[in-house]
């Protein structure tokens, strides 16, 4: 069978006494938008000119303090400092007149111990200064590395908000109007539904309030197994017959096509809205 369509319309409105002022609520935030959005779109094109400016040089600071790393891990500073080869002359003659003097007191200098004594005490010394050195340039290299880092995050910080800010009003003013309409408006459902079900639910209803509404369903589109019981003076026909949706019911009737023909003020044109005709039996029983 075909579908028939139903559309079904719900409008939901916030408590009346409230409306005026949630308009009132919108209207002034759309106010504050209109103020403050300008301000918004000036500062955030200022960052961005910052950004612009401080950016190269940041991204320089980052690609000299990586070119300084890979010196270091190479080796190129281990003998770059230019105090380093004073130091260890310094630290050569301090170390060789405390040797001198030991053996000296004891009579042996110039001996081969006093010698050997020598030389190692200088290697020691000036190996501790060498370690002391490549150390601290080591310790020098990756605090630069971080605050080169630092810069170009403080930078590119700049620019992040640069984008954000613009957005904050537009965001505010968005969250208030939600607020203000959350679940209110007009919903629109349509239904399908078969027209079987739907002239079942009809039918059955007409016939179980015959009672106190005697208009049923007579359409002979609806009906089958269709039987000629009588006909009346006027040629009217009544008829045993069981509807299509429940064909092991049978029931006796007429015929709306007869009806209008026949007895018109008995016939119900497009019976409850469907498209099918009845009869108003109580009216058809005066007629008669």
């Amino acid at each position: 069978m075909g579908m028939s369509k139903s559309k079904t319309k719900t409008t939901n409105a916030p408590w009346a006494p409230a409306q005026p002022y949630i308009l009132k609520g919108l209207e002034q935030s759309s106010q504050v938008f209109d103020q403050q959005q300008p301000d918004l779109n000036k500062y955030g094109g200022e960052q961005r000119a910052t950004y612009g400016r401080l950016s190269p040089g940041a991204e320089a600071g980052i690609l000299g303090a990586q070119g300084l790393v890979n010196r270091t891990i190479n080796g190129d500073y281990l003998n770059g400092n230019p105090y380093l080869d004073k130091m260890l002359e310094q630290t050569r003659e301090d170390t060789t007149n405390a040797v001198n003097g030991q053996f000296s007191s004891a009579g042996r200098y110039g001996s081969g111990m006093h010698a050997g004594i020598l030389a190692r005490e200088i290697a020691k010394a000036s190996d501790a200064a060498r370690y002391q050195n490549y150390a601290a340039e080591r310790q020098n290299q990756i605090g630069a590395i971080g605050q080169a880092s630092g810069l170009m995050a403080g930078s590119q910080s700049l620019l992040n908000n640069a984008a954000e800010l613009p957005w904050i009003g537009v965001g505010a003013l968005n969250g208030n109007v939600r607020q203000a309409s959350n679940g209110y408006g007009t919903t629109t459902t349509t239904q399908s539904q078969p027209w079987g079900q739907m002239l079942l639910g009809a039918a059955m209803g007409g016939l179980n309030a015959y009672a106190s509404n005697p208009a049923a369903f007579s359409d002979r589109r609806m009906k089958t197994k269709i039987k000629l019981v009588r006909r009346d003076p006027d040629g009217l026909g009544w008829y045993d017959f069981a509807y299509k949706h429940s064909p092991n019911d049978m029931l006796h009737g007429v015929m709306a096509d007869e009806v209008k023909a026949l007895r018109p003020a008995a016939y119900v044109e497009n019976f409850n809205g469907t498209g099918f005709d009845g009869v108003n039996y109580a009216l058809l029983k005066e007629a008669a």
